[in-house]
């Protein structure tokens, strides 16, 4: 399976071009980009929450492995490991929505 990009991305405003949005790789290359209209508030607005989704894509997708290991079982357990487990299932996916949300 090919391999994506590495993370984190990270969505920047380029100044010359209003309304446009790239989405950066850890490598310094665009990912991808989104664009807003420049005079509409409401479209940029949603332009804006895509483009933070988009460069939260590699945090999410590493909290998904982080969270499948977390509620793996293993047969062993006691309720408190198994607690502990959820927890940081609970943890890394919180991470990554929060990722998604943060404002610039």
């Amino acid at each position: 399976m090919t391999q994506h990009t590495p993370g984190p991305w990270d969505d920047q405003y380029p100044q010359h071009s209003p309304g446009e949005i790239h989405i950066y790789g850890a490598d310094g290359n665009i990912v991808g980009s989104v664009w807003g209209i420049e005079n509409d508030a409401q479209k940029n607005a949603v332009s804006i929450t895509n483009a933070r989704l988009i460069a939260a894509a590699p945090t999410q997708h590493d909290a998904l492995h982080q969270a499948i290991e977390c509620l793996a079982w293993r047969g062993d357990e006691t309720k408190e490991q198994l607690l502990a487990f959820i927890q940081d299932a609970q943890e890394v996916i919180r991470a990554a929505i929060a990722k998604a949300e943060e404002a610039h």
